[in-house]
């Protein structure tokens, strides 16, 4: 699906079909062009005596531009172009993003942690209206908080987010991977996302099956990089590749852009992508169809 604004195209990859028709109309308009070439192998003279008698029937050009005609229009509507419904904010509530934050010491003890929360603040100012859960982790996890469409609530929440929030030392994300992807299923979200703030320290197997049920499921991962404290193994890279495992963005806690752009993709277009599009978008190709049908009409009519 290609998104434009308030205008869509749900099936793009069907533009394949309009060079196809266009090419076809072409060689077609050929072949009838002069009564199919008949007057390159006849003499003049005989000709305009044969036309003379009424023997002359004419070409069928017009019957293959009006062919022509019906196979863009059933291309395009395959296209299948679109306008957003009017009422797409009430469908918010499909559209959730899990916010998971590590506070394993590795993090928290790391310069420039308030670099690392203010990155994930302006992360969740992207997301638009959606809601927002949060889930901490070291070495368990645990809900920050439910899912709320009151983000500058929580803002506030991870502002004051810190070593002391989650009582049990170490670090596990395969457990807070599965607590966001429960927080998903159990409130009906159908577009979303999980955005996991971390130094990528202590990912490993579990990590990955984690986020392989998340992409399963529909969602994907997006990642920002925290820096690991002196002596701590901290690994960026598990980080970009959970995050390209899931089809998601990674990015780096001290330029969040890529990240905050990821998560600021409209409701429509997030819905569109799911199996719920009907809800968000209005297919015009169905009247594109209807609209095929009267040129297909000419078809049926007889010479006088």
């Amino acid at each position: 699906m290609i998104a434009l604004g308030e205008f869509g195209l749900l099936r793009p990859f069907w533009f394949l079909a309009l060079p196809v028709v266009l090419v076809l109309a072409g060689l077609a308009a050929r072949r009838v062009a002069a009564l199919g070439g008949w007057t390159k192998v006849i003499d003049p003279a005989m000709f305009d005596a044969i036309a003379a008698r009424g023997a002359v029937v004419a070409g069928r050009g017009k019957r293959s531009l009006t062919l022509a005609m019906i196979g863009a229009l059933i291309a395009l509507a395959l296209i299948g172009p679109a306008v957003e419904r009017p009422a797409t904010d009430s469908f918010r509530n499909l559209d959730g993003t899990v916010v998971v934050f590590d506070l394993s010491k590795s993090v928290t003890e790391a310069p420039g942690f308030e670099t690392v929360r203010s990155a994930a603040q302006t992360a969740l100012a992207s997301s638009g209206t959606r809601q927002a859960a949060l889930v901490v982790y070291a070495g368990e996890a645990f809900l920050g908080s439910p899912f709320t469409s009151d983000h500058a609530a929580l803002s506030r929440t991870i502002f004051g987010l810190d070593a002391k929030t989650v009582p049990v030392a170490g670090s596990r994300p395969a457990l807070a991977l599965d607590l966001a992807l429960d927080l998903l299923t159990g409130s009906g979200i159908v577009a979303g996302d999980i955005l996991l703030v971390s130094d990528g320290g202590h990912f490993g197997e579990e990590t990955r099956a984690s986020a392989l049920r998340i992409r399963d499921a529909g969602f994907r991962i997006d990642t920002l990089a925290a820096p690991s404290a002196v002596g701590r193994d901290g690994n960026p890279g598990e980080l970009a590749a959970l995050a390209a495992l899931t089809g998601g963005v990674s990015g780096d806690a001290a330029t969040p852009d890529a990240v905050a752009a990821a998560l600021a993709d409209n409701a429509a277009r997030r819905i569109g992508e799911s199996d719920f599009q009907a809800l968000a978008w209005l297919d015009l190709g169905p009247l594109l169809l209807v609209l095929a049908l009267f040129p297909a009409l000419m078809l049926f009519r007889r010479a006088v």
